[in-house]
C-alpha cells in the first residue's frame, strides 16, 4: 500500500456520507419546488428546518454517545459554578440568552440540561461544545448576521472553568477551550470563481473582528461550503495566552466530498477531546489526503489570547 493510499477507506466513507446528504438536501426542493424557477422549495422555513436537521441527524450518527446535536438556545444563568466560585454574581452577570441556534453540539454525559423535546433544548453554556449556524446556500452577505449571532452564543461560554473528567486538584481550575463555532452551507449561492469567493468570506470574518481585541477562541472557527470549500481558523503555535494573532487559510475540495463532513467533524472532536475538558485521548477518526496543502491564506487578525477569562 502506498503512503497516498493512507486512510483511504475512511476518506471512501465520508464520500459516501456526503453524497447521501447532498442527495437528501435536494429531496425537498423536489418535491416541493418553487414556483416560476426560483431556486429552492416553496416553503423555505421548512427548507431551512428539513436541512438543519440533516445534519443534526449526521453528527448524531457519527459522533460519541456522550454527544448530542440539537437546535435551541444557551441560557446562561446568574448562579454559582461548581462548589464557590460566585464570579458571575460579582461581575454583576444577569441571567441571558442567545438567539435561536440550528445546532448546538452538547455533553449530554456530564452536565445538565434545562429543557428538551425532540431535537430541541436549552442548554447552559459549560457543556456546549460546537455552535453551528446551518445554511442551504452561502450567500456572502449573510455572514455578517450568522457572525454577529455566533459571536453572543460564544461569549456566553467564555470563561467555563476547565472540568476535566476524574481531574485533580492542578487542573480543576484551567479555563476551557471554548466551544468552536461555524457556518455550514450545503452549496453556494452562485457558480464563482473559489478563490474570489474565499476571499469574499475572509473579508467578512475580518471585519466582523475589526472594531475591537477578542481571544483567539472567540473568533468563528470555520465557513464550511460542504460541496466546494472552507476556510477556517488554524490553531495557534504554541498553544498558549501568549497568542497575539488568528490565522485563516482556505481549502478547495475540488470535488473530493469527504471533505466538507471531515472539517467539520475533526472540529467537533478537537474541542470535546481537548485535554481542558478530557483526560480522554483523541481517537484517530478523520483521515484528510497525505500532504494536500491547503490553497491559500489570509493576514492574520490580532487577538487579545488565547482563552482570556
Amino acid at each position: 500500500m502506498g503512503y497516498q493510499d493512507h486512510g483511504k477507506r475512511i476518506r471512501e466513507f465520508f464520500n459516501h456520507k456526503a453524497n447521501v446528504l447532498q442527495n437528501q438536501y435536494e429531496i425537498i426542493e423536489k418535491l416541493l419546488p418553487a414556483p416560476r424557477g426560483q431556486k429552492g422549495a416553496a416553503h423555505k422555513a421548512e427548507e431551512g428546518r428539513y436541512v438543519e436537521s440533516l445534519i443534526r441527524s449526521f453528527l448524531n450518527s457519527v459522533l460519541p454517545k456522550e454527544l448530542r446535536a440539537f437546535s435551541g438556545f444557551i441560557l446562561r444563568p446568574s448562579t454559582k459554578t461548581g462548589k464557590s466560585d460566585i464570579g458571575r454574581k460579582i461581575r454583576n452577570e444577569a441571567d441571558e440568552h442567545s438567539s435561536q441556534l440550528d445546532i448546538i453540539v452538547y455533553d449530554v454525559a456530564h452536565y445538565p440540561v434545562y429543557e428538551s423535546f425532540e431535537e430541541f433544548a436549552i442548554l447552559p453554556p459549560e457543556g456546549v461544545v460546537a455552535i453551528f449556524s446551518v445554511k442551504k446556500r452561502l450567500y456572502l452577505d449573510d455572514i455578517n448576521n450568522e457572525l454577529i449571532a455566533l459571536n453572543k452564543a460564544i461569549n456566553l461560554c467564555r470563561g467555563c472553568s476547565g472540568v476535566r473528567h476524574n481531574y485533580t486538584s492542578e487542573t480543576k481550575h484551567l479555563i476551557q477551550r471554548a466551544p468552536i463555532t461555524g457556518i455550514i452551507a450545503f452549496t453556494l449561492s452562485r457558480k464563482s470563481n473559489l478563490v474570489s469567493i474565499a476571499n469574499g468570506v475572509n473579508k467578512r470574518i475580518a471585519k466582523n473582528y475589526s472594531s475591537q481585541l477578542y481571544p483567539f477562541d472567540m473568533l468563528v472557527n470555520q465557513i464550511n461550503v460542504l460541496d466546494t470549500l472552507c476556510v477556517f481558523k488554524t490553531r495557534p503555535k504554541p498553544d498558549t495566552e501568549d497568542v497575539r494573532e488568528a490565522k485563516y487559510i482556505y481549502y478547495n475540495y475540488n470535488q473530493q466530498l469527504h471533505n466538507g463532513l471531515q472539517f467539520l467533524l475533526t472540529g467537533i472532536l478537537s474541542s470535546y477531546y481537548d485535554p481542558t475538558r478530557s483526560n480522554i485521548y483523541r481517537p484517530g477518526y478523520t483521515c484528510f489526503e497525505p500532504s494536500r496543502k491547503h490553497d491559500g491564506e489570509f493576514n492574520p487578525i490580532n487577538v487579545l489570547g488565547l482563552r482570556c477569562k
